[in-house]
């Protein structure tokens, strides 16, 4: 949103430090130019014209500039002619691009000057109007020859773009930024106020149909003349990035900038009924919007109906079949107040977003709606020859302002300051609220129609520290007993970090709004969450699983030949009832390779298998596997489950093919871990000492079937041994000659200490003849 000192001034008196007002107390500002005037760029009156005798396509030209200064001018503009009031930069002026006019000789003719173009002027091809988009600019209302040529064109003085937030819908608008100004500077908006007189009598009226629809009011016009705007009101459409079109479209942009009121006008011959309803549209209704396109419509579409087909969008965009043209004299103008929601859901289905629309959006205020049809009315009958013809027509839904509720005790608690209650009181009253001492210190505020943004006693406590002034409240450090230190969570969430980076990991960060169809393809962690109004089908369901985002980025990155093997993130997932944070990470490919010996370690289940029992080595929490089913986000044979205390932490494995032909990738190993059930584990670590004696190494190996787990070795080995055993793995799997059919040779490492003494050959071999008993009575394995 632009605002314009020319503008602004309508209502108020400008401060000389309105930048910075803006900025401490209002909103934050975009940008901030103060147009300055050139007493060298003026209005001129063409006074003859006649062509260049060496040139085929240039002009001679005789322009009065104003104090008796008749200048010849050399003009290559096909449009201009005699009689044409224009803008003239005189030798000496400065144009945009630091341009500077000379006196010059054009093909033998001398030149004083240079007739000007918008373009040349600093107007963007955007705004200019087709018709002086090849030529230069002349204007169609007079000026005196000698006056300000910016000034003319309304550049000058300060432009000032409102960086707006969402909430804040009442800056949409001159008006609305006005009635905050004033309520820094404690000073009175003057909102113009006028009387119609209206001739003969009509038969429209108003019917609402919809809750969607507050309030309608509409006013008919005769005798409209279309024609082009003057330059006062043009000057704010372009400064606003609007191209001026012909009078009646201009007003009402004007009005909508100026006043916040979005405006439309019907062509009312085309009307064919003097019934206007605002209706909801029906399901598969169709209509052709102005823009040409044909439009589907659904039964939550608000339309506005002349008691049987539509004739426009509402909030949205008018209908082909009501358009106003060149050769319209009949108009219906209307202004209205329509359910942001219901705006919003339709311009964005069918994405026709506007002006108007944005402000619907946002919020316009309930008293607007009669003060922009006032205005428009007023310009109407001024600018474009209209007649006023009957009264106006209107039905409402009446809607009560906001009330909320606080104290004089728990604003100053929440700010820190110690305001006294008539203070409290100007300064909501300033910001135009109503406001009604209950008792002695709690205070009910009415809450002005268009300020959408207050809805609780934190809005209420946040206006008076804005008018206050944020920067004058009084620091004070914060009260509390708690050491400034990392939680135990907290420290052993950044461990992880530091540990799987130095394991070659990559961390990234996804998006936690996902596709909808991941639901259906990854784990679910219960029913799922997702917005009404997504930013796009892409970001509309809130992640059960970080495989999705993991994989969009391994994808991005192997579709750019860039190097991303190994990954790794920490977030949190949602469902219905519940939000938990979780560990994933993935391996692909070769996970690190010696470039010296030309060898590495390829991603594995088992690669991956030694980095989670790294992760809980880091813990200090004991973990097992168990083979795990029917997860179909996993090859079927190579996945399995993590436990902790017969209770399920997590699981990994090779996701499963028919997952990554969606991304077009091969051979993914990944793992996820539930962080709220490990990292809050706080078992206690007890400290062992390094052994004074030296350990021993003894390895056997079994004959066992193949579809016997390792795991029920390792453990009758752990009970067997106890205190003895420093660790156990296997080191060698061997299935053919001298292995019968169904069988295989599985060879393990033990390694044995006693912290009390040195283990002598004796002791070894007792340990190892009680291994071997259990392991063939019990397992029934043979010793290879």
């Amino acid at each position: 949103m632009v605002v314009t000192q020319k503008a602004l001034e309508n209502f108020i008196k400008t401060p000389q430090y309105i930048e910075a007002l803006t900025n401490q107390k209002i909103t934050e500002i975009e940008s901030f130019e103060v147009r300055s005037d050139d007493p060298f760029v003026v209005v001129g009156k063409v006074l003859t014209r006649v062509d260049h005798p060496n040139s085929d396509h240039l002009n001679l030209t005789t322009v009065d500039v104003g104090h008796g200064d008749i200048l010849n001018i050399v003009c290559g503009a096909k449009n201009v002619d005699t009689g044409q009031t224009v803008i003239v930069a005189k030798v000496g002026a400065i144009l945009p691009g630091n341009f500077e006019i000379k006196e010059a000789v054009i093909r033998g003719e001398q030149s004083k000057g240079m007739i000007c173009s918008l373009k040349e002027l600093g107007f963007s091809d955007k705004v200019i109007p087709e018709a002086f988009k090849d030529g230069i600019y002349h204007f169609n209302e007079s000026f005196q020859p000698g006056y300000s040529g910016y000034k003319a064109l309304g550049q000058v003085g300060f432009k000032m773009e409102l960086g707006l937030t969402p909430n804040r819908g009442d800056l949409l608008s001159v008006l609305g930024y006005a009635y905050d100004l004033s309520a820094m500077l404690n000073m009175k908006v003057q909102v113009p106020k006028y009387t119609f007189k209206s001739s003969k009598k009509h038969n429209k009226k108003v019917t609402i149909q919809s809750e969607a629809c507050s309030k309608y009011m509409g006013r008919v016009f005769e005798n409209v003349v279309i024609k082009e705007s003057p330059w006062w009101i043009k000057s704010l459409l372009i400064d606003n990035d609007i191209r001026p079109i012909n009078n009646v479209v201009d007003i009402t942009n004007y009005v909508l900038l100026l006043m916040g009121t979005p405006l439309h006008t019907f062509d009312a011959a085309k009307f064919t009924s003097d019934n206007i309803m605002i209706r909801q549209a029906k399901d598969q209704e169709k209509v052709v919007t102005l823009d040409g396109q044909e439009r589907t419509l659904i039964a939550s579409d608000l339309v506005i109906s002349n008691g049987t087909l539509p004739v426009a969008l509402a909030g949205v965009m008018g209908l082909e079949n009501t358009m106003v043209t060149d050769k319209t004299n009949t108009i219906f103008l209307e202004a209205a107040l329509f359910d942001p929601k219901t705006v919003l859901e339709t311009s964005k289905r069918l994405n026709l977003r506007s002006d108007s629309s944005l402000r619907f959006e946002r919020g316009v205020g309930y008293d607007r709606v009669a003060l922009g049809l006032d205005l428009a009315t007023q310009l109407l009958i001024d600018l474009a020859d209209a007649t006023l013809i009957g009264e106006t027509v209107s039905d409402e839904r009446p809607v009560d302002k906001k009330v909320v509720k606080t104290s004089i005790n728990n604003i100053n608690s929440a700010l820190g300051l110690m305001l006294s209650k008539d203070e409290i009181i100007n300064y909501l009253m300033r910001l135009r609220f109503e406001v009604v001492l209950s008792h002695e210190d709690d205070i009910t505020c009415v809450v002005p129609y268009d300020r959408y943004d207050i809805s609780i006693e934190a809005d209420i406590v946040e206006e008076v520290g804005r008018i206050y002034g944020l920067d004058l409240i009084p620091s004070s450090p914060l009260k509390t007993s708690l050491e400034g230190k990392l939680s135990i969570e907290q420290k052993k969430i950044r461990q992880l970090e530091h540990l799987l980076t130095s394991l070659g990991f990559q961390q990234v960060i996804t998006y936690s709004l996902r596709k909808l169809n991941e639901y259906d393809v990854f784990h679910q962690l219960g029913e799922q969450v997702t917005l009404m109004l997504p930013l796009s089908e892409d970001r509309k369901l809130l992640r059960q699983s970080l495989y999705g985002g993991m994989l969009d980025t391994i994808s991005y990155n192997v579709n750019r030949q860039l190097p991303l093997h190994q990954l790794f993130e920490m977030g949190h997932v949602f469902s219905q009832t519940e939000e938990k944070n979780r560990l994933s990470f993935m391996m692909k490919d070769t996970y690190m390779f010696n470039r010296i010996k030309k060898e590495g370690i390829v991603s594995s289940f088992y690669a991956l298998k030694a980095i989670i029992s790294r992760v809980f080595e880091l813990l200090g929490v004991a973990f097992t596997i168990q083979n795990r089913h029917d997860d179909p986000v996993y090859h079927p044979y190579q996945t399995a489950t993590i436990y902790v205390d017969d209770k399920e932490v997590g699981h990994f494995g090779m996701l499963h093919p028919n997952i990554l032909k969606q991304y077009d990738l091969k051979a993914i190993y990944a793992a996820t871990l539930y962080l709220d059930d490990i990292v809050m584990k706080h078992d206690t670590q007890t400290y062992q000492p390094i052994s004074k004696f030296p350990s021993v190494e003894r390895d056997l190996a079994f004959i066992m079937p193949v579809d016997m787990s390792v795991k029920n070795v390792v453990e009758l080995m752990q009970q067997t041994l106890r205190k003895y055993l420093v660790d156990v793995y296997v080191f060698d799997v061997y299935q053919g000659e001298h292995v019968k059919e169904g069988h295989q040779s599985v060879a393990f490492r033990m390694i044995l200490n006693d912290n009390e003494k040195t283990l002598t050959n004796d002791d070894v071999e007792k340990l190892m003849k009680k291994v071997i008993h259990r392991c063939q009575f019990e397992l029934k394995l043979e010793i290879r």
